[in-house]
């Protein structure tokens, strides 16, 4: 069976990575666990925090408005549009929303010392010298959104995908200007881990594979992924941080079990097709 190349780093280890974002994006390795990114006390008052303030978030359901039904959502708002549309533009509606966001986020963590902080340092430890920033919306000047925090209640789950199989939709016009397609890594950390199940389950599937598994209609087949092909789950803490080849690699968040709620933040990022600057957002 084939095996991802993901290492398993300490936060001390970690800062002498110097171009790993590159090692990821070219196929040197799959991926990197850093065990203990954020202590998992300060994930435990973060988990807290949202618990109590999470309306303070923007924030979208996966497939109504109403927040109190048990739903996949996430609080900020993805590039990526959920099912739901406001009578705003989209993007406008996007890119309002990026300030109230940190502005909530930032409470959940000490003071300047939280995920968006840390990983913005760490992003750039990682790049090879590379400028490494949030991408900017080049029509206003604004910033994209830095990160998001997904949200899986118990019963629910993430379906298979691949950070590429979103690239085609009209909102991406302006990374794909920029960005090089082949390929998209993501990164998150965990705040509260469920009680059972809500594991990253990554597919040997690649998206560039041109014999993976296809419907009549020209889509993917997902369920002989889910169901044929192998695969390997990656087991994660409160406070530790993987970064992976989410674009190309196939994968889904298996179905949350107990009574606890999984919590995850993060985002996206990519090469320029130069390759001379590291963009991110969510």
């Amino acid at each position: 069976m084939p095996k991802l190349d993901i290492l398993d780093l300490s936060p001390a280890d970690a800062v002498h990575q110097p171009d790993l974002l590159w090692q990821i994006f070219a196929r040197g390795v799959d991926g990197v666990v850093v065990r203990g990114f954020l202590p998992p006390l300060v994930m435990d008052g973060a988990a807290a925090a949202l618990e109590r303030d999470v309306r303070d978030f923007p924030c979208t359901g996966s497939e109504n408005e109403d927040l109190d039904v048990e739903q996949v959502h996430v609080l900020g708002m993805t590039v990526t549009p959920s099912r739901i549309r406001g009578k705003v533009p989209y993007l406008e509606r996007y890119l309002q929303s990026v300030a109230p966001f940190e502005t909530a986020c930032r409470r959940l963590f000490p003071e300047g010392d939280g995920f968006l902080e840390r990983i913005e340092r760490l992003l750039r430890d990682w790049s090879g010298g590379r400028p490494t920033g949030v991408f900017i919306d080049p029509g206003s000047g604004r910033p994209y959104t830095p990160s998001t925090i997904r949200v899986v209640p118990p019963g629910c789950e993430m379906p298979l995908h691949s950070g590429l199989d979103f690239l085609s939709l009209g909102i991406y016009g302006d990374l794909n200007a920029v960005l090089d397609p082949r390929e998209q890594l993501s990164f998150f950390s965990v705040i509260q881990a469920p009680d059972a199940g809500g594991e990253l389950v990554v597919y040997h599937t690649d998206f560039w594979d041109p014999e993976k598994p296809m419907q009549d209609n020209g889509y993917l087949d997902g369920d002989a992924i889910v169901n044929g092909h192998t695969h390997e789950t990656v087991h994660l803490s409160a406070g530790d941080l993987f970064v992976f080849a989410g674009g190309r690699w196939y994968h889904r968040v298996s179905p949350v079990e107990g009574t606890t709620t999984r919590r995850t933040i993060g985002g996206f990022l990519g090469f320029t097709k130069s390759h001379d600057r590291i963009w991110y957002w969510s």
